[in-house]
């Protein structure tokens, strides 16, 4: 909490220094951010991305590899790990994908941003993984370890490949990262079809996107689901 707080304050006071604003004042400057995507050495390393994939999901997963080494691999806590594992390498083996997200090319790097980075998704999200650790009375029997695994992989693959293909439709020059694991072909579409909207954009509706406007989201939750019944 600290260093989100800290973190906040210096790019707040940067961003005073160099006349950025909202226009809304000091207290909106200082909670939604000033700087769009602040970098450093030559403009090699952007924070907020740096903050957002590498920090803060792997954070996450480390707080739950040390709940695992404190408890044992219960079938709960084997569930969660490899959810998290799941999660943390998915973020950084697409980091290509990420550039086009909402809070990355759109969004300013203020303390909302921050503390979510650095507070919220490894503090919060470990909320099962500390509750499977404090709580060993209640434990999965095979069947239902098994039954999440399963939900787990498919929503896996589903989230994977849909937000693969989403990207790389938006900019079909994305590099793949090289080694990186797993690297499904469904993730990308060749000659995809597409629907021409009344202001002459182009609709992705092939792939997993001629079953559901938003099934990355529907993806999403269902991992979710699956981390809160682990």
């Amino acid at each position: 909490m600290l260093a989100a707080d800290l973190t906040a304050v210096y790019m707040w006071l940067t961003g005073w220094l160099a006349g950025k604003s909202t226009g809304q004042g000091q207290l909106a400057d200082f909670v939604m951010g000033t700087w769009l995507n602040p970098r450093l050495f030559g403009g090699r390393l952007d924070l907020k991305m740096f903050f957002e994939v590498r920090v803060s999901w792997i954070l996450l997963f480390l707080l739950t590899l040390s709940c695992a080494v404190k408890n044992g691999l219960t079938g709960g806590m084997f569930v969660i790990l490899t959810a998290h594992f799941l999660y943390a390498n998915s973020c950084v083996k697409g980091e290509e994908c990420i550039p086009t997200t909402w809070d990355i090319f759109k969004e300013k790097w203020g303390w909302m941003l921050i503390y979510w980075n650095l507070c919220g998704v490894p503090f919060v999200y470990c909320f099962s993984s500390w509750f499977i650790l404090k709580n060993p009375q209640y434990t999965l029997q095979p069947w239902q370890t098994g039954a999440l695994l399963g939900v787990l992989f498919c929503a896996y693959y589903v989230f994977d490949t849909a937000n693969a293909q989403k990207s790389h439709f938006r900019n079909p020059n994305l590099p793949a990262r090289k080694g990186a694991f797993p690297q499904f072909k469904y993730g990308r579409l060749d000659h995809p079809k597409v629907l021409k909207t009344h202001c002459g954009t182009d609709l992705l509706i092939d792939g997993w996107y001629k079953y559901a406007r938003k099934i990355h989201y529907a993806a999403d939750w269902t991992m979710a689901g699956v981390w809160a019944l682990s």
